[in-house]
């Protein structure tokens, strides 16, 4: 924080210089702005807040806090502070700590009319990790002048400068922060709607220039009740100088990005409850960074919609075809993608629902001739829902997911690494709420096995399979008035290990048991506060099979908790977890230790 404000002084003296020429100085009041002014929403409706949250855990401490200040009212001078604090705090077993803290600030102090806006920014950005391998300290301080002017809702301009600083781990540099942002929304010429917005800025330093322009060009409108069109063009151009990670050696590095963007939106109104849409996208991306990559995409999607009262389903089809070029370097691809997907959402009556997706994708990836990475991959996925109110105090839902993926080589060489992936999870669920009486019971089956295809060329098996069954349920009873007790207890069973198709059988390599429980009792509303105070216990066994089943590492974590929240008007929210735990792994041993969360919301 001390770096900050010293920082924050030398901008202010360097913008106040006694040689700095005082027509300048005034014309910039009234034509410069902050390339983020635009990013900073100050108008009424904005909330002031403060929000802190504080994390614990075994061995890692974590703050955060963000603050959110405005004062706004017309013909008069205004402010506005945001402003997000961050730091976490690494104790690893040899006991050094190790510090992370990064700090971004952005304020303005302007005064408001009608259609000017005039003033001063401030951006303040700081990061130091300790906990990197080499010496990682940056920032960015920030200070000048800004204006905006504003015509009704169609026209705004914002052209800024000011001074600032950049800290590259060792390195300072000093330099102008300059640009231009500009919005024309809605413009009409004939019976197009026109809108563009641009954005210029430059960082000018004495060994190094950054820069970044954009633009972008939207037209639309309706050819008649039925059809309309729309198009958007956009072009960036981006150059990027920073230093290299060798500390012994001041060397810059450069980054240019060129992005070039067309995309095309058509749509038909084939009636009240059908549309068609057809979108096109050109893709045009140029890197220069080490090597030259160019990139080229063209996108085409054509979707259709039903809206009706009971049944809802969306067709899609969408193709892509992307090409890469590296210069001096055989690695150039072309990557080629057909997408079919349906969706579909089926009432049948007030009580019951149907879901069905479904997706396929097939995947083309080429490359030069030397290369052996060429592949065809293809996905299936489905997935079925079925939802349904037995009576007023219960309700169902049973789901149902398949994945089946496949990747094939076309190189001999890497042709061994042809494979099926196969998911399949279904997950049943019932709620119930009678009385006092609240209760959800979950379960799940999940199946997830991958078969090579040419596992009789080797040696040892390569086809695995996991698969894990959960079940989970929970209880709450209203003891009286406010008062709850309750219980939740999940299940799970794992086991993995070697697959053999042609026999649809495995062999087990490792299994799992887990159980985890926990009881509680909570008073829902006292004085403005929710406390519940509980016991949790966790334990976790492991078993290896081979070369016979034995037990291998047993983890039990238990202990007491307690939870507060306060929420008792729109203004404060507060809430605090803490637990104590005792951790015994007969692979490391016991420990105590403590864990714990603290939230604060104001809303001033």
């Amino acid at each position: 924080m001390r770096l900050i404000l010293n920082n924050f002084n030398n901008g202010l003296k360097l913008l106040l210089f006694p040689k700095f020429p005082k027509s300048l100085f005034l014309l910039l009041i009234y034509l410069l702005s902050s390339h983020l002014f635009s990013q900073f929403n100050y108008s009424k409706s904005d909330s002031n807040y403060y929000q802190s949250v504080f994390y614990k855990q075994l061995t890692t401490w974590s703050w955060q806090s963000n603050i959110n200040l405005s004062y706004i009212q017309l013909n008069h001078w205004n402010w506005s502070l945001k402003e997000q604090y961050h730091s976490s705090l690494l104790t690893p077993a040899e006991g050094q700590e190790q510090w992370k803290d990064e700090n971004n600030a952005r304020g303005i102090l302007f005064y408001n009319k009608p259609a000017w806006d005039y003033g001063f920014y401030l951006r303040s950005w700081y990061q130091n990790d300790e906990q990197s391998s080499s010496d990682n300290e940056f920032g960015n301080q920030v200070l000048g002048l800004f204006s905006t002017y504003r015509h009704h809702k169609s026209l705004k301009f914002t052209p800024y400068a000011g001074m600032q600083q950049s800290k590259n781990r060792k390195y300072v540099d000093w330099g102008l922060d300059i640009g231009l942002e500009g919005k024309v929304n809605r413009f009409k010429l004939g019976d197009y709607h026109l809108s563009t917005q641009f954005d210029s800025d430059f960082d000018l330093y004495d060994k190094r220039q950054n820069f970044a322009n954009d633009i972008y060009f939207g037209a639309s409108t309706n050819f008649n009740e039925y059809t309309g069109d729309s198009l958007a063009i956009s072009f960036s151009i981006n150059q990027k100088q920073y230093y290299d990670n060798n500390p012994n050696q001041k060397k810059i590095i450069d980054v240019n990005i060129v992005d070039r963007n067309i995309r095309n939106f058509l749509f038909y109104n084939l009636s009240p409850v059908n549309r068609i849409l057809l979108v096109t996208q050109l893709k045009s991306i140029q890197l220069d960074f080490v090597a030259d990559r160019k990139i080229f995409l063209i996108d085409n999607e054509l979707k259709f919609n039903h809206f009706g009262s009971k049944l809802f389903y969306y067709l899609s089809l969408r193709t892509n075809d992307q090409t890469q070029d590296n210069s001096n370097i055989i690695t150039n691809n072309r990557t080629r993608q057909t997408i079919m997907t349906f969706e579909s959402d089926y009432r049948i009556d007030a009580r019951k629902k149907i879901e069905f997706d479904m997706t396929y994708s097939k995947f083309q990836y080429d490359t030069p001739e030397k290369n052996t990475e060429d592949r065809d991959e293809q996905r299936f996925i489905i997935d079925l829902g079925y939802d349904q109110i037995l009576s007023e105090y219960l309700s169902m839902k049973w789901t149902l997911y398949t994945y089946f993926f496949h990747k094939i080589y076309l190189s001999s060489e890497q042709s061994q690494n042809n494979n099926w992936n196969r998911i399949i999870a279904l997950n049943p669920k019932i709620n119930y709420q009678y009385g006092r009486i609240r209760n959800r019971f979950d379960t799940e089956i999940l199946a997830n096995y991958t078969v090579y295809d040419f596992e009789e060329l080797f040696t040892k098996t390569r086809s695995y399979v996991f698969r894990k069954y959960s079940l989970s349920d929970s209880l709450i009873y209203q003891i009286y008035g406010k008062i709850n007790g309750g219980f939740y207890t999940r299940i799970e069973l794992e086991d993995k290990g070697h697959f053999f198709q042609t026999q649809w059988q495995q062999q087990i390599v490792q299994s799992y048991h887990s159980d985890f429980y926990n009881i509680f009792i909570e008073n829902e509303n006292f004085i403005g506060f929710n406390f519940r105070f509980g016991y949790t216990y966790y334990d976790r066994i492991e078993w290896r099979h081979l070369p016979k089943k034995q037990r291998n590492r047993i983890i039990i974590n238990k202990g007491p908790y307690i939870s507060i929240r306060f929420h008792i008007t729109n203004r404060i929210y507060f809430a605090v977890y803490a637990s104590l735990s005792n951790l015994d792994d007969s692979a490391i041993g016991a420990t105590n230790y403590s864990s714990g969360k603290l939230r604060l919301d104001y809303f001033f």
